[in-house]
């Protein structure tokens, strides 16, 4: 298996990158291969010091097609039940790109023995993700602190307000005596 998997890097690094036809002329033509299907087409007919056209001849050896460099084959990952059924001998995981880091780190604390083929360091990982949460947390609860303050100021604003501007009964009663007494 292993000499396999160092025939399949040789293979590769002799493997030439296939470009579509003219797409280093043209920018609307993308890099994407497409089959050249041109009557006169040079790269069709395989014409020497013209790009190199996609071949069987270039397919690495079957017995490690498809597997990571390795060995193991990989099974994509979104949820912590997708962890049931993978053996640890013969398959490693690739934990999903739309996972979110507290899912991925569930995922990580329970692969046990499973290997990661898309995390180098898992221990640092759940360290750095550990870090961020408490910060985020902290973040939120200054926020929400914040926001609390500035409602109950506004709360007292608004009451010192109303007070000033009704004045009481009794308040009401003695500036009409005032204004009687001032008049007579």
């Amino acid at each position: 298996m292993n000499k396999l998997l160092a025939l399949r890097a040789a293979l590769k690094t002799r493997k030439p990158h296939f470009a579509r036809q003219d797409s280093h002329k043209k920018k609307r033509v993308t890099k994407a291969w497409r089959r050249p299907r041109g009557v006169h087409s040079k790269q069709r007919h395989n014409k020497w010091s013209y790009p190199k056209r996609i071949s069987i001849g270039y397919k690495s050896p079957v017995e490690v097609r498809g597997l990571h460099p390795s060995g193991l084959k990989p099974v994509l990952v979104h949820n912590v039940l997708g962890l049931k059924g993978i053996d640890a001998k013969t398959q490693g995981i690739i934990i999903a790109s739309s996972v979110g880091t507290r899912k991925r780190a569930d995922i990580i604390k329970n692969a046990g023995a499973i290997h990661i083929l898309n995390l180098k360091n898992t221990t640092q990982y759940l360290t750095e993700v550990a870090k961020s949460l408490a910060e985020r947390k902290k973040a939120v609860a200054d926020r929400k602190a914040k926001a609390s303050a500035k409602a109950t100021a506004k709360i007292k604003t608004a009451k010192e307000a109303k007070s000033a501007a009704k004045p009481t009964k009794e308040q009401e009663k003695a500036e009409k005596d005032k204004i009687i007494t001032h008049k007579s």
